[in-house]
């Protein structure tokens, strides 16, 4: 046999807690629609996040998951090596790495997993061989 439930009416602490967690139920509903929307549209799909020259390297500042990319090397003479950092600045973890060819490109999506990072995304582009002379990167990081 069960015992009756306590009345909330009755314990004062009981009727805080149970406050605190209608609210907390609260804030996490609304939480949850923020991140669905951008600028107060619904947000169907991944955000872009190109990469052009003189482009501001540091693409994220938050949390996220990158669905994919498309990079085209544009320049130089020895293609490029494009490493996605996990971080605010290149001193973080390499979480991908794509070597472009000389005027190559490369498309690719990772979704449904998609690539998590946790401390923003940052791009250092290098060139493929010592001493050479970086391409130039044009494209996007698609992100959820």
């Amino acid at each position: 046999m069960r015992a009756p439930a306590p009345d909330p009416k009755a314990d004062p602490q009981l009727a805080h807690l149970l406050g605190a967690i209608a609210n907390l139920n609260d804030t996490m509903a609304q939480t949850v629609r923020v991140m669905q929307t951008r600028d107060a549209a619904r947000r169907i799909g991944a955000d872009v996040r190109p990469l052009v020259a003189g482009s501001k390297w540091p693409l994220s500042e938050s949390a996220g998951r990158i669905a994919g990319w498309n990079l085209r090397e544009t320049g130089g003479e020895n293609g490029a090596i494009v490493s996605i950092v996990d971080g605010a600045d290149g001193n973080s973890a390499t979480i991908l790495t794509v070597i472009l060819a000389k005027s190559g490109t490369e498309t690719m999506w990772t979704l449904p997993a998609g690539i998590s990072y946790t401390r923003g995304l940052y791009v250092a582009v290098s060139a493929t061989t010592s001493g050479g002379t970086a391409g130039t990167v044009t494209g996007a990081l698609y992100t959820l």
